[in-house]
């Protein structure tokens, strides 16, 4: 997550959670736990004191479920490389409340957009 991005949500949220995301399934290059402990120096060495970085296995709309989150933020570098794939997490972030439980209502997503200098 662009640390321009966590400092807006910032200052304007009490709690926010960087999540970092890992599918069982999947190999990484770099571990989840890994990409977390760096995510973690970056928001703590830029004084972010209300940023949680965390890993989540499975889905995170569970995990927004579970810590009250009102929304989901996900950062995008350019709709036209990223556009297809961030609507499809939107979609199953909104459907899979409903389809595989527990039943609730679902989390909206934001999406932020990237400094073109950095996308």
């Amino acid at each position: 997550a662009p640390l321009s991005l966590l400092r807006a949500l910032a200052a304007r949220h009490e709690t926010v959670y960087a999540v970092v995301s890992t599918n069982a399934a999947k190999r990484y290059d770099v571990s989840g736990a890994a990409r977390r402990e760096l995510l973690a120096v970056m928001t703590e060495s830029s004084r972010l004191a209300n940023v949680r970085a965390v890993e989540v296995q499975g889905y995170v709309w569970r995990f927004a479920h579970e810590v009250g989150a009102e929304c989901l933020y996900r950062g995008v570098r350019s709709w036209r490389e990223d556009g297809p794939a961030e609507r499809s997490l939107e979609v199953l972030n909104l459907a899979g409340p409903l389809a595989l439980g527990p039943l609730k209502r679902p989390v909206p997503t934001r999406f932020l957009g990237a400094d073109p200098r950095f996308a």
